[in-house]
């Protein structure tokens, strides 16, 4: 149950901070946040619900890439209701720098994961 009110908890504040637009001091950064969003977002969540299994680690990337596909087409599709913008349009690059960060996050789960696997063959041996 405590899993289910953070990832809500985490859903909501995400989906908000994604629909808003970014103070000025931050927007030259943009796509670099979004990929340190995505990959904080891939360990966060595989650590949380996909400890021991690699499988769920898939289902966390697929999840947050559709995620990410999904904000933009909610941006884009939410200046069309509203007269004063309060965040960007859909953005391709954006949608890069999210799969970039996810990519980067696969890889440095896969080495953890290979390395436990490593130390408990290890362990087993000894």
């Amino acid at each position: 149950m405590k899993k289910l009110i953070v990832l809500i908890l985490f859903f909501c504040v995400s989906v908000i901070g994604f629909m808003v637009k970014l103070p000025v001091l931050f927007r030259e950064h943009d796509k670099e946040l979004h990929l340190l969003f995505y990959f904080g977002a891939a360990i966060f969540l595989s650590v949380l619900f996909a400890r021991n299994n690699y499988f769920y680690h898939f289902l966390v990337l697929w999840t947050l890439s559709c995620f990410g596909v999904l904000i933009e087409c909610s941006q884009e599709v939410s200046n069309l209701f509203v007269t004063k913008r309060i965040h960007g349009n859909f953005d391709i690059e954006d949608v890069v720098f999210n799969t970039m960060g996810l990519f980067i996050a696969f890889i440095v789960w896969t080495g953890y994961y290979l390395m436990k696997v490593l130390f408990n063959e290890i362990k087993k041996c000894l």
